[in-house]
């Protein structure tokens, strides 16, 4: 039964968000490419891989992220001019759910989503607001 809340609440969500997005981005939501280190906190600093399993979409007013596996603490930050203006913790995100981030209060312009882990995963991708 929880689990049905869960679906039902994700899907209202998304739809609702997905409605807004195809007015305002010809039905297409934006994909912000990350980049930087992804670690799973039991390799060493060589060792670490490029490729990570997170996929991050742009639907205004919101960024979606999915991981491909379960990921604990999860920080999602919002950065502008090198100042954080948003930022939002998840105790953990399981494979294929989504981290809803919520950008409706903020104003038109260039920011750049952070994602960290105290596994030491640091990745960042820029988006803009229009």
């Amino acid at each position: 039964m929880r689990t049905l809340f869960y679906l039902l609440l994700c899907i209202t969500l998304v739809g609702g968000a997905s409605l807004k997005a195809g007015i305002e981005n010809n039905g297409r939501p934006k994909t912000i490419s990350m980049t930087g280190i992804y670690s799973k906190g039991n390799v060493d600093r060589d060792e670490i891989p490029t490729d990570h399993p997170f996929f991050a979409e742009l639907e205004d007013p919101a960024i979606y992220i999915q991981s491909a596996e379960t990921v604990t603490d999860l920080t999602v930050s919002i950065v502008q001019d090198g100042a954080l203006v948003e930022e939002q913790t998840f105790s953990s995100i399981t494979e294929y759910d989504l981290a809803v981030t919520d950008l409706s209060t903020l104003d038109n312009g260039d920011y750049t989503l952070v994602i960290t882990t105290p596994q030491g995963t640091y990745l960042e991708g820029d988006f803009t607001l229009e």
